[in-house]
């Protein structure tokens, strides 16, 4: 019986991370798709973002310049990416 919850906390995680990036990736390629729809109502539904960014940052060493940022597009379809993929993960794994 004691087996059954060996290595249960780490798939958790596992779980969540692989849900996030394929969540993302589902989604934006659902939001591409859209892309063919008519000018719509549902169209601007779906396809209006919320934005969240974290604001670039420099290094600057005497021969590299460095520039990171971060920035993460949220809208319907996104949401319905992130179901999909939780439903066949939980499915798979």
């Amino acid at each position: 019986m004691g087996d059954l919850l060996v290595g249960a906390r780490g798939r958790g995680a596992k779980r969540l991370i692989w849900t996030l990036v394929f969540g993302f990736v589902l989604g934006g390629l659902l939001t591409e798709l859209c892309a063919f729809m008519p000018d719509s109502a549902p169209r601007l539904f779906l396809t209006t973002s919320v934005v969240a960014r974290v604001t670039p940052f420099s290094i600057d060493i005497i021969g590299v310049d460095l520039t990171m940022g971060l920035g993460l597009s949220f809208n319907v379809l996104t949401l319905v990416g992130f179901g999909i993929v939780a439903f066949i993960i939980r499915s798979w794994m």
